[in-house]
């Protein structure tokens, strides 16, 4: 696991094995992306939760206003 200081808070990273366990030990999956792209396929978690950051509308991508930014999820 390797972390990046980034704007004064730190960012945690993880390699792909190193998510698969973590998935497997019950954490949960925040996914992030446009609900078309969720449903394409997504990660096969038992706890796994699309919060898509952008929506696609008719105009174009635009920003999900209920996408906490600032937020931090957690699911265990």
């Amino acid at each position: 696991m390797g972390s990046i200081e980034s704007s004064g808070s730190e960012v945690v990273t993880d390699d792909v094995q190193a998510a698969k366990d973590l998935l497997k030990s019950g954490y949960g999956y925040v996914d992030v992306r446009t609900v078309e792209e969720y449903k394409k396929g997504h990660v096969d978690a038992e706890k796994i939760l699309n919060s898509p950051y952008l929506f696609n509308t008719p105009e174009g991508r635009v920003k999900n206003r209920q996408f906490s930014a600032g937020g931090f999820i957690c699911l265990q």
